[in-house]
């Protein structure tokens, strides 16, 4: 009878060995700056991403140094292809999917925009139940 003894360390290769070969991925990070709202001396301070969809469209908001925030959406890298959402400055668009649904919290109300554009108004989700007091929406997916 043959005893192998082998070493924690070992094992590990052997299973790295063993197993099929890793696919390595590629990302690519764009850097970019959000839309800000045209009031006089506003400056632009930060973009925040809330979301991104399978295809690569992005959902966030931008704040300037006056505190105003506005949501947007679109791709990151294509010039003119961020859209201010037609959100108040309490909403915070947070998911987006394939087919360019929004949802988010509007205040205490969690809301749908089905589709992007800059008319579009959000509508609001029924409520959880009766007690809720805040909803918020933080995902959707593509079904």
């Amino acid at each position: 009878m043959n005893i192998y003894r082998f070493s924690l360390p070992a094992l590990a290769l052997l299973g790295l060995a063993l197993s099929p070969a890793a696919h390595a991925q590629s990302y690519q990070f764009t850097s970019f700056d959000g839309p800000v709202q045209t009031t006089a001396g506003a400056t632009l301070v930060a973009t925040t991403v809330n979301g991104i969809s399978n295809s690569g469209v992005v959902v966030g908001f931008t704040s300037d140094n006056n505190g105003v925030f506005t949501n947007f959406s679109g791709t990151p890298g294509t010039p003119g292809a961020l859209t201010a959402l037609n959100l108040s400055g309490t909403a915070n668009a947070n998911a987006i999917n394939t087919s360019r649904q929004v949802v988010g919290a509007n205040g205490t109300q969690a809301f749908t925009l089905n589709s992007i554009s800059p008319t579009n108004s959000p509508l609001p989700l029924p409520p959880v139940n009766g007690t809720t007091t805040s909803e918020a929406a933080f995902g959707i997916n593509d079904n």
